[in-house]
């Protein structure tokens, strides 16, 4: 699996846990935030913007001239609590 494809995998599942347990951000509403320990997932509704930050920024997606895009994608131990985040979710 290429990168890019395990990106966009993990923005959708990023996705679903800010949409389900995620909470506006002070000042600003739309803006959407979920913490889980050191993960958290920022969802800017309108940009279509999604930022997962984990010691660092580890991946950020967004919408570009209408398809989304990879900007940042850093593998690591991040991914298993975002699944295991996912998970619970559901």
């Amino acid at each position: 699996m290429t990168d890019e494809k395990r990106a966009f995998e993990l923005h959708d599942l990023a996705l679903s846990v800010v949409r389900t347990m995620g909470k506006p951000v002070l000042g600003d509403r739309s803006v959407r935030e979920c913490t889980l320990g050191r993960l958290t997932i920022r969802f800017w509704p309108r940009q279509q913007w999604l930022d997962v930050i984990c010691n660092g920024q580890v991946l950020t997606v967004e919408r570009w001239a209408g398809a989304l895009k990879v900007i940042r994608y850093v593998p690591g131990g991040w991914e298993g609590t975002l699944t295991r985040a996912a998970q619970m979710a559901a």
